[in-house]
C-alpha cells in the first residue's frame, strides 16, 4: 500500500516536472544574469535572431536575458523570475520585445495608466498633452521616431532634438514606451 502510494506521488512529480519544462521549452532561453563572464564572450557569436533584454523593476530576478526569438513581456517577466509587488496596469504584458530593449516593471501603486502617454506610438496631438511639449516638439517627436525606430526607454526622449535634462523631468512619470 505504502509503495503504491509512493510510486503514485513519484508518476505525479515527473508529469509536473515535464510540464515545466514543456512550457519554458519554445522560449529557447540561452542564459540568465548570473551566468558567469565567460557567457558575453559567446554573446558576440549569437546569430541575429537572438534579442537580449534588460528587465528590471518589480520582478525577482533582475538582469539581461537573451532569447533565441520573438519574446513576449510576460515570457520575460516569468524568465525573470515572476513579478514581485508589481502593478501591471499601466504594462502590455502581451507585447513583442525587441532587442536591447529595457524594460522597467512598476511596482503596485506606482502606475495610472489612465495618465501616461506612450511615446512609441501617441499621435502630435497626444504628445502636447505633456507639460512643456508644444505642437512644435511633439512634431519633433513624431519626426524623430520615424526616422529612428521606437524609443527603447522613455530616457531616449532626450534625443530629441530641444529635449533636455530640464524638461525630461517635466513629463517623464508622465510617458512610457
Amino acid at each position: 500500500m505504502l509503495n503504491k502510494k509512493y510510486f503514485i506521488v513519484g508518476i505525479i512529480i515527473i508529469i509536473c516536472g515535464l510540464k515545466i519544462i514543456f512550457n519554458y521549452a519554445h522560449l529557447e532561453f540561452i542564459n540568465s544574469p548570473d551566468q558567469s563572464s565567460n557567457q558575453s564572450k559567446d554573446n558576440n557569436k549569437l546569430n541575429s535572431n537572438t534579442i537580449s533584454i534588460d528587465i528590471k523593476g518589480a520582478v525577482k530576478i533582475p538582469g539581461v536575458y537573451t532569447f533565441k526569438e520573438e519574446v513576449l513581456l510576460n515570457d520575460a517577466i516569468k524568465q525573470a523570475g515572476g513579478l514581485s509587488n508589481a502593478d501591471t496596469s499601466c504594462i502590455n504584458l502581451a507585447r513583442k520585445l525587441k532587442d536591447g530593449e529595457m524594460i522597467t516593471i512598476p511596482k503596485n501603486g506606482t502606475c495610472n495608466p489612465d495618465d501616461l502617454i506612450n511615446i512609441n506610438n501617441a499621435s502630435e496631438q497626444e504628445l502636447t498633452l505633456l507639460k512643456g511639449i508644444g505642437e512644435t516638439r511633439a512634431k519633433d517627436i513624431v519626426d524623430y521616431r520615424t526616422q529612428n525606430g521606437d524609443f527603447q526607454t522613455i530616457e531616449d526622449i532626450k534625443n530629441v532634438s530641444g529635449i533636455g535634462d530640464g524638461l525630461f523631468l517635466k513629463i517623464q512619470k508622465q510617458i512610457i514606451v
